[in-house]
C-alpha cells in the first residue's frame, strides 16, 4: 500500500481509504476464486494460442496438398522434374522430393501425400 502511494498508484483513493483497503485486501482474498481465475485465463490463452497454431498447420497442409495435385497433373502429362518445377516456379530439388514422395505412395491421394510432407516438415524444423 505504501509502495503504491510512494509510486503514484491511486494516491487520492489509498491515502482517503488506507484503512478500508487494506481490510479488503487482508480479509476479503478467496485464494480458492483467484486461483480458479487463473486457470480459467491460463486455458483461455492456452485454447487461443491453439486454435492459431491449428489454422496455421492447417494452410501449411493445405498449401503442400494443392502442390502435390499440381505435380500429380504435371507428371500424369510425362513432365519431368526440371520442367515442372519451371512451370510451378519452384525449386527443383523440392519438385524431385515431391516426385519421389509420390511416386513410392502411389496409392495415397493428393491430400493424403500433402499431409504426410506437411509433418515431414514439421519434423525436420523441431
Amino acid at each position: 500500500m505504501t509502495e503504491s502511494i510512494r509510486e503514484g498508484i491511486l494516491v487520492e483513493f489509498l491515502t482517503k481509504y488506507r484503512a478500508e483497503a487494506i481490510e479488503v485486501s487482508i480479509f476479503e482474498y478467496d485464494e480458492e476464486t483467484h486461483m480458479r481465475q487463473v486457470r480459467e485465463e491460463g486455458w483461455e490463452d492456452g485454447l487461443e494460442k491453439g486454435r492459431a497454431e491449428g489454422l496455421s498447420e492447417g494452410r501449411t497442409e493445405g498449401e503442400w496438398m494443392k502442390l502435390v495435385s499440381q505435380v500429380q497433373k504435371k507428371l500424369a502429362k510425362g513432365l519431368n522434374a526440371a520442367v515442372i518445377a519451371e512451370m510451378l516456379e519452384e525449386p527443383e530439388p523440392l519438385m524431385e522430393e515431391l516426385i519421389r514422395l509420390i511416386e513410392t505412395n502411389p496409392e495415397k491421394t493428393a491430400q493424403e501425400l500433402g499431409k504426410l510432407y506437411a509433418g515431414e516438415q514439421r519434423k525436420v524444423q523441431a
